[in-house]
Protein backbone atom coordinates (compact mmCIF):
# COMPACT_ATOMS: atom_id res chain seq x y z
CA UNK A 1 0.00 0.00 0.00
CA UNK A 2 2.87 2.37 0.78
CA UNK A 3 4.26 1.97 -2.75
CA UNK A 4 0.79 2.42 -4.18
CA UNK A 5 0.50 5.67 -2.21
CA UNK A 6 3.68 6.93 -3.86
CA UNK A 7 2.32 6.05 -7.29
CA UNK A 8 -0.92 7.91 -6.54
CA UNK A 9 1.05 10.91 -5.23
CA UNK A 10 3.20 11.01 -8.36
CA UNK A 11 0.00 10.98 -10.41
CA UNK A 12 -1.07 14.24 -8.73
CA UNK A 13 -3.84 12.77 -6.53
CA UNK A 14 -2.74 14.38 -3.28
CA UNK A 15 -5.80 13.68 -1.10
CA UNK A 16 -5.99 10.01 -2.10
CA UNK A 17 -2.23 9.62 -1.54
CA UNK A 18 -2.45 11.16 1.93
CA UNK A 19 -5.23 8.73 2.92
CA UNK A 20 -3.16 5.78 1.68
CA UNK A 21 -0.02 6.94 3.48
CA UNK A 22 -2.07 7.25 6.68
CA UNK A 23 -3.46 3.72 6.33
CA UNK A 24 -0.02 2.28 5.54
CA UNK A 25 1.50 4.03 8.59
CA UNK A 26 -1.27 2.77 10.88
CA UNK A 27 -0.83 -0.81 9.61
CA UNK A 28 2.94 -0.65 10.11
CA UNK A 29 2.45 0.77 13.61
CA UNK A 30 0.25 -2.16 14.61
CA UNK A 31 2.32 -4.84 12.90
CA UNK A 32 5.87 -3.62 13.59
CA UNK A 33 5.52 -1.13 16.45
CA UNK A 34 5.46 2.69 16.41
CA UNK A 35 9.26 3.07 16.51
CA UNK A 36 10.24 0.51 13.89
CA UNK A 37 12.32 1.99 11.02
CA UNK A 38 9.63 1.14 8.47
CA UNK A 39 6.97 2.80 10.63
CA UNK A 40 9.03 5.97 11.08
CA UNK A 41 9.70 6.09 7.33
CA UNK A 42 5.96 5.83 6.75
CA UNK A 43 5.32 8.65 9.23
CA UNK A 44 7.85 10.83 7.40
CA UNK A 45 6.10 10.32 4.06
CA UNK A 46 2.72 11.01 5.66
CA UNK A 47 4.04 14.21 7.29
CA UNK A 48 5.44 15.36 3.94
CA UNK A 49 2.03 14.89 2.31
CA UNK A 50 0.27 16.75 5.11
CA UNK A 51 2.78 19.60 4.83
CA UNK A 52 2.23 19.84 1.08
CA UNK A 53 -1.51 20.07 1.75
CA UNK A 54 -0.87 23.12 3.94
CA UNK A 55 -1.71 21.56 7.33
CA UNK A 56 1.56 22.79 8.73
CA UNK A 57 0.98 22.53 12.47
CA UNK A 58 0.07 18.85 12.20
CA UNK A 59 3.07 18.18 9.96
CA UNK A 60 5.28 20.10 12.39
CA UNK A 61 4.29 17.84 15.28
CA UNK A 62 5.05 14.75 13.19
CA UNK A 63 8.47 15.98 12.11
CA UNK A 64 9.40 16.87 15.69
CA UNK A 65 8.35 13.36 16.78
CA UNK A 66 10.50 11.88 14.03
CA UNK A 67 13.48 14.03 15.00
CA UNK A 68 13.35 12.85 18.61
CA UNK A 69 12.77 9.20 17.72
CA UNK A 70 15.61 9.12 15.19
CA UNK A 71 17.94 10.80 17.68
CA UNK A 72 17.17 8.06 20.19
CA UNK A 73 17.30 5.14 17.77
CA UNK A 74 19.87 6.15 15.14
CA UNK A 75 21.89 8.93 16.77
CA UNK A 76 22.16 12.66 16.12
CA UNK A 77 24.41 12.21 13.07
CA UNK A 78 22.21 9.78 11.16
CA UNK A 79 20.84 10.78 7.79
CA UNK A 80 17.28 10.19 9.05
CA UNK A 81 17.77 12.44 12.10
CA UNK A 82 19.24 15.27 10.04
CA UNK A 83 16.48 15.01 7.44
CA UNK A 84 13.76 15.10 10.11
CA UNK A 85 15.40 18.13 11.73
CA UNK A 86 15.65 19.88 8.39
CA UNK A 87 11.98 19.15 7.61
CA UNK A 88 10.97 20.43 11.04
CA UNK A 89 12.95 23.66 10.52
CA UNK A 90 11.43 24.16 7.07
CA UNK A 91 7.95 23.65 8.52
CA UNK A 92 8.67 26.28 11.20
CA UNK A 93 9.85 28.67 8.47
CA UNK A 94 6.72 28.14 6.37
CA UNK A 95 4.61 29.08 9.38
CA UNK A 96 6.58 32.30 9.83
CA UNK A 97 8.14 31.00 13.07
CA UNK A 98 11.60 32.16 12.08
CA UNK A 99 13.30 32.03 15.48
CA UNK A 100 12.34 28.39 15.97
CA UNK A 101 13.33 27.61 12.39
CA UNK A 102 16.74 29.20 12.93
CA UNK A 103 17.29 27.26 16.16
CA UNK A 104 16.55 23.96 14.43
CA UNK A 105 18.67 24.76 11.37
CA UNK A 106 21.63 25.61 13.61
CA UNK A 107 21.19 22.35 15.52
CA UNK A 108 21.17 20.36 12.26
CA UNK A 109 24.12 22.23 10.75
CA UNK A 110 26.13 21.95 13.95
CA UNK A 111 26.11 18.20 13.40
CA UNK A 112 26.04 17.83 9.63
CA UNK A 113 29.03 20.08 8.83
CA UNK A 114 31.16 17.62 10.82
CA UNK A 115 29.53 14.45 9.56
CA UNK A 116 28.63 13.82 6.71
CA UNK A 117 30.56 17.02 5.87
CA UNK A 118 30.13 20.57 4.51
CA UNK A 119 29.73 19.51 0.87
CA UNK A 120 27.19 16.74 1.46
CA UNK A 121 23.69 17.38 0.13
CA UNK A 122 22.36 16.73 3.66
CA UNK A 123 24.34 19.77 4.80
CA UNK A 124 23.82 22.01 1.78
CA UNK A 125 20.02 21.82 1.83
CA UNK A 126 19.60 23.05 5.43
CA UNK A 127 22.36 25.61 4.82
CA UNK A 128 20.46 26.99 1.84
CA UNK A 129 17.15 27.07 3.69
CA UNK A 130 18.74 28.59 6.80
CA UNK A 131 19.96 31.41 4.56
CA UNK A 132 16.35 31.97 3.49
CA UNK A 133 15.27 32.11 7.15
CA UNK A 134 17.96 34.69 7.89
CA UNK A 135 16.80 36.62 4.82
CA UNK A 136 13.15 36.63 5.88
CA UNK A 137 14.21 37.70 9.37
CA UNK A 138 15.85 40.84 8.00
CA UNK A 139 19.43 39.65 8.60
CA UNK A 140 20.48 40.32 5.02
CA UNK A 141 24.27 40.40 5.51
CA UNK A 142 24.27 37.03 7.29
CA UNK A 143 21.85 35.65 4.70
CA UNK A 144 24.05 36.78 1.80
CA UNK A 145 27.13 35.15 3.31
CA UNK A 146 25.24 31.90 3.93
CA UNK A 147 23.74 31.92 0.42
CA UNK A 148 27.17 32.30 -1.19
CA UNK A 149 28.60 29.58 1.03
CA UNK A 150 25.80 27.21 0.01
CA UNK A 151 26.07 28.22 -3.68
CA UNK A 152 29.77 27.38 -3.71
CA UNK A 153 28.99 23.92 -2.35
CA UNK A 154 26.09 23.31 -4.72
CA UNK A 155 28.13 24.31 -7.78
CA UNK A 156 30.92 21.98 -6.64
CA UNK A 157 28.71 18.99 -5.85
CA UNK A 158 25.66 19.30 -8.14
CA UNK A 159 26.44 21.87 -10.83
CA UNK A 160 25.18 25.36 -11.60
CA UNK A 161 21.87 24.29 -13.21
CA UNK A 162 20.85 21.46 -10.87
CA UNK A 163 17.32 22.02 -9.55
CA UNK A 164 18.55 22.54 -5.97
CA UNK A 165 21.10 25.09 -7.17
CA UNK A 166 18.35 26.83 -9.13
CA UNK A 167 16.22 27.13 -5.99
CA UNK A 168 19.14 28.68 -4.17
CA UNK A 169 19.76 31.15 -6.99
CA UNK A 170 16.08 32.15 -6.93
CA UNK A 171 16.32 32.84 -3.20
CA UNK A 172 19.46 34.89 -3.77
CA UNK A 173 17.55 36.94 -6.36
CA UNK A 174 14.86 37.58 -3.76
CA UNK A 175 17.52 38.93 -1.41
CA UNK A 176 18.76 41.24 -4.17
CA UNK A 177 15.18 42.48 -4.51
CA UNK A 178 15.02 43.17 -0.77
CA UNK A 179 18.23 45.19 -1.09
CA UNK A 180 16.70 47.29 -3.88
CA UNK A 181 18.92 45.77 -6.57
CA UNK A 182 15.98 45.13 -8.87
CA UNK A 183 17.78 44.89 -12.21
CA UNK A 184 20.25 42.31 -10.85
CA UNK A 185 17.38 40.33 -9.33
CA UNK A 186 15.43 40.39 -12.60
CA UNK A 187 18.43 39.17 -14.62
CA UNK A 188 19.16 36.34 -12.17
CA UNK A 189 15.53 35.25 -12.06
CA UNK A 190 15.23 35.42 -15.83
CA UNK A 191 18.06 32.92 -16.20
CA UNK A 192 16.50 30.64 -13.59
CA UNK A 193 13.10 30.83 -15.28
CA UNK A 194 14.62 29.99 -18.65
CA UNK A 195 16.26 26.89 -17.17
CA UNK A 196 13.08 25.91 -15.29
CA UNK A 197 11.00 26.04 -18.45
CA UNK A 198 13.56 23.77 -20.14
CA UNK A 199 13.48 21.29 -17.24
CA UNK A 200 9.81 21.26 -16.23
CA UNK A 201 7.88 23.19 -18.87
CA UNK A 202 5.98 26.48 -18.48
CA UNK A 203 3.28 24.90 -16.28
CA UNK A 204 5.61 23.00 -13.94
CA UNK A 205 5.23 23.70 -10.22
CA UNK A 206 8.85 24.83 -9.91
CA UNK A 207 8.52 27.12 -12.94
CA UNK A 208 5.39 28.69 -11.48
CA UNK A 209 7.15 29.31 -8.16
CA UNK A 210 9.96 31.12 -10.01
CA UNK A 211 7.44 33.18 -11.98
CA UNK A 212 5.92 34.29 -8.68
CA UNK A 213 9.32 35.52 -7.51
CA UNK A 214 9.72 37.40 -10.78
CA UNK A 215 6.31 38.97 -10.26
CA UNK A 216 7.46 40.19 -6.85
CA UNK A 217 10.47 41.86 -8.47
CA UNK A 218 8.30 43.54 -11.10
CA UNK A 219 5.91 44.74 -8.39
CA UNK A 220 8.77 46.16 -6.34
CA UNK A 221 10.09 47.95 -9.45
CA UNK A 222 6.66 49.47 -10.04
CA UNK A 223 6.02 47.47 -13.23
CA UNK A 224 2.53 46.63 -12.02
CA UNK A 225 1.10 45.38 -15.33
CA UNK A 226 3.77 42.69 -15.66
CA UNK A 227 3.43 41.79 -12.00
CA UNK A 228 -0.37 41.59 -12.17
CA UNK A 229 -0.26 39.42 -15.28
CA UNK A 230 2.22 37.02 -13.64
CA UNK A 231 0.17 36.65 -10.44
CA UNK A 232 -3.08 36.26 -12.37
CA UNK A 233 -1.55 33.60 -14.62
CA UNK A 234 -0.42 31.66 -11.57
CA UNK A 235 -3.76 31.81 -9.79
CA UNK A 236 -5.73 31.00 -12.96
CA UNK A 237 -3.51 28.00 -13.76
CA UNK A 238 -3.99 26.08 -10.52
CA UNK A 239 -4.56 22.37 -10.92
CA UNK A 240 -3.68 18.98 -9.46
CA UNK A 241 -1.16 18.84 -6.66
CA UNK A 242 -0.76 22.63 -6.51
CA UNK A 243 -4.25 23.15 -5.11
CA UNK A 244 -4.16 23.41 -1.34
CA UNK A 245 -0.48 24.34 -1.08
CA UNK A 246 0.62 27.35 0.95
CA UNK A 247 1.97 29.08 -2.16
CA UNK A 248 -1.53 29.46 -3.57
CA UNK A 249 -2.93 32.09 -1.16
CA UNK A 250 0.37 33.96 -1.42
CA UNK A 251 -0.12 34.15 -5.20
CA UNK A 252 -3.70 35.33 -4.76
CA UNK A 253 -2.77 37.91 -2.13
CA UNK A 254 -0.02 39.32 -4.36
CA UNK A 255 -2.45 39.47 -7.28
CA UNK A 256 -4.89 41.39 -5.08
CA UNK A 257 -2.19 43.85 -4.00
CA UNK A 258 -1.20 44.53 -7.62
CA UNK A 259 -4.84 45.09 -8.63
CA UNK A 260 -5.27 47.49 -5.68
CA UNK A 261 -2.18 49.47 -6.68
CA UNK A 262 -3.56 49.70 -10.22
CA UNK A 263 -6.88 51.02 -8.90
CA UNK A 264 -8.94 47.90 -9.70
CA UNK A 265 -10.57 47.94 -6.27
CA UNK A 266 -13.52 45.55 -6.70
CA UNK A 267 -11.31 42.71 -7.95
CA UNK A 268 -8.65 43.57 -5.38
CA UNK A 269 -11.19 43.25 -2.57
CA UNK A 270 -12.47 39.92 -3.88
CA UNK A 271 -9.01 38.37 -4.21
CA UNK A 272 -7.72 39.82 -0.96
CA UNK A 273 -10.68 38.33 0.90
CA UNK A 274 -10.06 34.98 -0.81
CA UNK A 275 -6.38 34.91 0.22
CA UNK A 276 -7.21 35.95 3.80
CA UNK A 277 -9.71 33.13 4.20
CA UNK A 278 -7.32 30.59 2.67
CA UNK A 279 -4.59 31.50 5.15
CA UNK A 280 -7.02 31.46 8.07
CA UNK A 281 -8.26 27.99 7.22
CA UNK A 282 -4.80 26.59 6.56
CA UNK A 283 -2.79 28.21 9.35
CA UNK A 284 -5.14 29.76 11.89
CA UNK A 285 -5.69 33.38 12.82
CA UNK A 286 -2.47 34.04 14.76
CA UNK A 287 -0.08 32.80 12.09
CA UNK A 288 2.10 35.61 10.61
CA UNK A 289 1.02 34.81 7.04
CA UNK A 290 -2.65 35.14 8.05
CA UNK A 291 -2.00 38.42 9.82
CA UNK A 292 -0.24 39.85 6.75
CA UNK A 293 -3.17 38.76 4.58
CA UNK A 294 -5.59 40.28 7.10
CA UNK A 295 -3.73 43.59 6.84
CA UNK A 296 -3.90 43.42 3.03
CA UNK A 297 -7.63 42.68 3.22
CA UNK A 298 -8.10 45.63 5.59
CA UNK A 299 -6.30 47.91 3.12
CA UNK A 300 -8.59 46.68 0.34
CA UNK A 301 -11.65 47.34 2.51
CA UNK A 302 -10.37 50.83 3.29
CA UNK A 303 -9.68 51.50 -0.40
CA UNK A 304 -13.35 50.83 -1.29
CA UNK A 305 -14.60 52.90 1.65
CA UNK A 306 -15.73 50.05 3.92
CA UNK A 307 -14.59 51.42 7.27
CA UNK A 308 -17.22 49.76 9.49
CA UNK A 309 -15.67 47.44 12.13
CA UNK A 310 -16.87 43.90 12.58
CA UNK A 311 -14.80 41.73 10.25
CA UNK A 312 -13.65 39.07 12.71
CA UNK A 313 -10.80 36.61 12.53
CA UNK A 314 -10.91 33.54 10.35
CA UNK A 315 -10.93 30.41 12.47
CA UNK A 316 -8.92 27.36 11.43
CA UNK A 317 -10.77 24.14 10.76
Amino acid sequence: MHQHAWAVRNNGQASAAEAMFLTAWELRSRALGPNAPETLAGLNDLASMIERAGTLKQAQAMFETLYKEYQNSAGSQSQETLAAGHNSALCFHNQGRLREAGDMYRAVLGTSVKEPGPHDEGTLKPMSNYAATLDHGGRSDEASAMYHRALSGYKHVLGFDHFLTLRLRVNMASLLKQQGRFDEAEIMLGKCLERAIFLWGPEGAETMAYLYKMGEVWQAKGDLLKARDAFKKLADGLAGDLIGRLLVPRWIDSWAAAEREMGHLTLALEKSREAYHHFGQMLGWYDPYTLVAANDYAEALQAVGKHRPGVGPVRSM
